[in-house]
């Protein structure tokens, strides 16, 4: 039931030993303050996520805190055999290619295989939006392209974060798009896509999407230079802009 505490695994300082928890939730969450509890389903949680697997460094250990949190939720939304892994052998690694999440690969170790319907693997999402509704409306849409077998399936939602299913793959390429061996594949699934009555809002979208990513590209590095305008066989001129020029378009 929502707000049900989920007490995590209490360890002794300097000590290696852990006490038991029901379901093989034996979580042991943070060595500087092994006493904490951590409610799964509050409101909260989902900003805590979000600080907590910030801290993740692909070139670095990573740290008990994060191989606590992860493995808790694989066992607790995937299930089977994810209940029986050890967080020593727990196996997590970051996914580049996300715009404004968090992504990361979860796999069984060799020696366990699924019992049932869990996945040996899969994509761990944690969210990073702020826009409450712009997250409403892309988990909507997600849900309803996994039902229709247009995308990877959702195997599991939780506050701040879901799993997908792991598909090994890499995003295109801009002039890849173009080629017609791709375009003849991606025009009708995104024609399908186009077709779903989503219970999502009915006014455009894209000029509001727009603003708000020009918005946070002027807080980068790269806002306050001159953009180039690159193409593939226009001819448009200027050959830059600015982004008060796009702002006003």
């Amino acid at each position: 039931m929502p707000g049900e505490e989920d007490v995590l695994v209490k360890q002794s300082v300097g000590s290696q030993s852990r006490e038991p928890v029901k379901d093989n939730y034996d979580i042991a969450f943070s060595e500087n303050n092994p006493s904490i509890t951590f409610k799964d389903r509050a409101p909260q949680s989902s900003s805590d996520l979000k600080e907590v697997f910030s801290k993740f460094e692909a070139d670095g250990p990573v740290s008990k805190e994060i191989l606590s949190r992860a493995r808790f939720l694989c066992a607790k939304y995937l299930g089977g055999s994810w209940n029986k892994v050890q967080i020593d052998n727990f196996k997590i690694r970051p996914v580049t290619g996300g715009m404004s999440n968090l992504l990361f690969l979860v796999e069984l170790p060799p020696d366990l295989h699924p019992t049932s319907s869990e996945p040996p693997n899969a994509l761990l999402r944690i969210y990073l939006q702020s826009d409450l509704d712009q997250l409403l409306t892309e988990s909507v849409v997600f849900t309803l392209l996994s039902e229709r077998n247009l995308g990877p399936k959702l195997l599991g939602v939780f506050p701040g974060g879901r799993f997908e299913q792991f598909i090994a793959s890499r995003p295109l390429q801009c002039f890849e798009i173009s080629q017609p061996r791709f375009a003849k594949k991606i025009a009708p699934l995104l024609a399908r896509t186009h077709t779903l009555d989503a219970p999502i809002t009915k006014e455009p979208q894209l000029i509001t999407y727009c603003r708000n990513w020009l918005q946070k590209f002027r807080a980068t590095p790269a806002g306050k230079k001159p953009i180039e305008i690159k193409t593939t066989e226009a001819q448009v001129d200027p050959k830059y802009v600015s982004d008060f020029y796009l702002e006003n378009i």
